[in-house]
């Protein structure tokens, strides 16, 4: 059977009169328009199943969707060091949600790639390869604990997480959901310890210093703008602006997964109207992890600039409007305890 269009060579289709197969490499498709004549000769159905997401659920499971009920032909899990895991399948006959069991799991935040073919009712099968990552079962307690909004080169923006329990933070997630610019950050796998900061910086600043994602016991790797060596720091390669305004920032414990905090702010006394702001804002109160009067409350941040940054007084254990304060001028303590001198207008 003969494509037409075809975008890449990252999807393969052929087809045979006992069914129709498809290959995908996940999590990149590109499409084909095909020839109906071979359809119409054969008659029936001949639209496969499609593959709609992957994730971890715990240690040793994870879940593939498709767009209807599938059964496993095969299944395997490689790591990156080559070895085969064993891997146990439990169909999706009835609903497409497809569950394996990893029978020796990989450790937190190692990278796998789990493949499958399915196989639906009439025959038409399915190849998908997607990348993976190791559980991570210690969360750490995690605060979002001071942000700097604005950019003065080469000091860049930044959102500092303070730990109040150990843990790993791999798979975690930092969003930033603004007006006009949105971004998800995934940590990589890390030990922190209770106390330690955690700095994510969104430019690499100045050009040629050392950018360097400090993982493992030594926090004094890194040579950008406002690097600490107090804190522990990562760099989110943003060549323009990553941030607008209003914004909300959201703390995940994974892709899609439960929130950990929460920050909404602005600069005016506009009331936010945008309905991606409200969601997030909505999700965070629902959450019990943002509060505040209104249907959509925000801490006005008008005032801050590159030296004074929005910082959460150490003792507002929910975070709140109320809870939060623009530091004096040359106040930023990145990696460090915040300085609680609040600037006066």
């Amino acid at each position: 059977m003969k494509c037409s269009g075809c975008s890449g060579l990252t999807a393969g289709i052929t087809a045979a009169a006992a069914g129709f197969a498809a290959v995908f490499f996940a999590p990149v498709f590109t499409g084909c328009a095909l020839d109906s004549r071979p359809a119409a000769v054969w008659g029936g159905d001949c639209t496969v199943p499609e593959f709609t997401g992957v994730r971890m659920t715990g240690e040793n499971t994870a879940v593939m969707d498709f767009s209807s009920p599938v059964e496993v032909v095969s299944a395997e899990a490689v790591l990156d060091s080559g070895e085969s895991c064993a891997v146990e399948i439990q169909d999706g006959a009835e609903t497409g949600e497809v569950c394996f069991v990893l029978g020796d799991p990989p450790g937190i935040g190692e990278k796998f790639i789990l493949s499958a073919v399915v196989e639906d009712e009439r025959g038409n099968s399915l190849s998908v390869a997607a990348p993976l990552t190791g559980f991570n079962s210690r969360l750490p307690e995690l605060r979002i604990n001071e942000v700097r909004a604005e950019y003065s080169k080469p000091k860049s923006e930044y959102i500092e997480l303070k730990v109040l329990k150990a843990g790993n933070l791999s798979g975690i997630c930092v969003e930033s959901i603004g007006a006009s610019k949105n971004s998800v950050y995934e940590f990589p796998s890390a030990e922190v310890s209770e106390g330690e900061y955690v700095v994510l910086h969104y430019r690499c600043k100045p050009d040629g210093a050392s950018f360097v994602d400090e993982t493992g016991a030594d926090i004094t790797l890194s040579e950008g703008a406002d690097a600490s060596a107090s804190g522990r720091d990562f760099w989110f390669h943003h060549p323009k602006a990553p941030l607008s305004l209003p914004n909300v920032f959201l703390l995940r414990e994974r892709s899609g997964g439960a929130l950990m905090d929460a920050f909404a702010y602005t600069d005016t006394e506009e009331p936010v109207s945008s309905p991606v702001l409200l969601s997030a804002v909505s999700e965070a109160v629902a959450a019990g992890l943002w509060q505040g009067e209104g249907t959509c409350p925000v801490f006005n941040a008008s005032g801050h600039t590159a030296t004074r940054t929005l910082c959460r007084f150490s003792s507002a254990e929910v975070s709140s409007p109320a809870s939060w304060y623009i530091c004096k001028t040359s106040g930023a303590s990145p990696g460090a305890d915040n300085i609680e001198e609040v600037y006066s207008k």
